[in-house]
């Protein structure tokens, strides 16, 4: 049965970063934003899985029992894995790997590489390169300023070359943060998810995943992203999207999406 939780974030007063109230950093790993002020419904899918997003978005559920949520005007893909990703209806397109998940990715200036796992990560056509695990994934890295850490689960999470450091839960899985302000949550199945030391609080779904969000009040608000190829996504959607939506989408994806597994 679904269940909901609904939630309010107000992030509000926030100082100016640069004159910016967003700055998305591909080398950095980062986007800062300096002021939000939205709500936030969760809700658990047939997978157990919790997911969280904005309450004026739209909800889709794929065959494998994950939900996901896309804004308005947007649509969605189910590779064979039953997995559903949400993309813009136009100017995207998508890449299937012979594991069945299909990403989603600009339809022109990004390719893709995939690994021996067959996951398909895309990534822009230049200036980028990857690295693959020895569990068969590959994620892809900026071709300089990155660098990478192996799990004893076999996957390599890539982060930049200096200034972060990494936490490896009991399932394996290193997850990479900044050196400072950051800390983790480990769940029951044995992930370590990290969020920033203050200003945050997490979710436990049925399966045992320990899911990070927003709590109250958070000053110039810095994420971290795991997948830099997802940095580099929000700068194509930048175009396109005003800012207060493209917020919305960031925040959904770096708690749902970069580091799900």
């Amino acid at each position: 049965m679904k269940q909901t939780f609904i939630i309010i974030l107000i992030l509000v007063n926030f100082m100016s970063l640069n004159a910016q109230n967003l700055n998305i950093n591909v080398q950095k790993g980062t986007v800062e934003i300096a002021s939000v002020n939205t709500s936030f419904t969760y809700a658990q899918g047939r997978d157990k899985r919790i997911v969280c997003y904005p309450n004026s978005w739209s909800t889709t559920e794929g065959s494998d029992g994950r939900i996901s949520a896309y804004p308005r005007g947007w649509t969605w893909e189910e590779g064979s894995d039953g997995r559903r990703n949400v993309r813009p209806s136009s100017g995207w397109t998508w890449e299937e790997g012979s594991d069945g998940r299909r990403n989603v990715r600009p339809s022109s200036g990004w390719t893709w590489e995939e690994g021996s796992d067959g996951r398909r990560n895309v990534r822009p056509s230049s200036g980028w390169t990857w690295e693959e695990g020895s569990d068969g994934r590959r994620n892809v890295r900026p071709s300089s300023g990155w660098t990478w850490e192996e799990g004893s689960d076999g996957r390599r999470n890539v982060r930049p070359s200096s200034g972060w450091t990494w936490e490896e839960g009991s399932d394996g899985r290193r997850n990479v943060r900044p050196s400072s302000g950051w800390t983790w949550e480990e769940g029951s199945d044995g992930r370590r998810n990290v969020r920033p030391s203050s200003g945050w609080t997490w979710e436990e779904g049925s399966d045992g995943r320990k899911v990070v969000r927003p709590n109250g009040s958070s000053s110039n608000l810095t994420l971290v992203f795991v997948n830099p190829s997802n940095l580099a996504i929000f700068k194509e959607l930048e175009k396109d999207m005003s800012e207060s939506e493209l917020i919305n989408y960031i925040l959904y994806v770096w708690i749902n999406i970069d580091n799900e597994d």
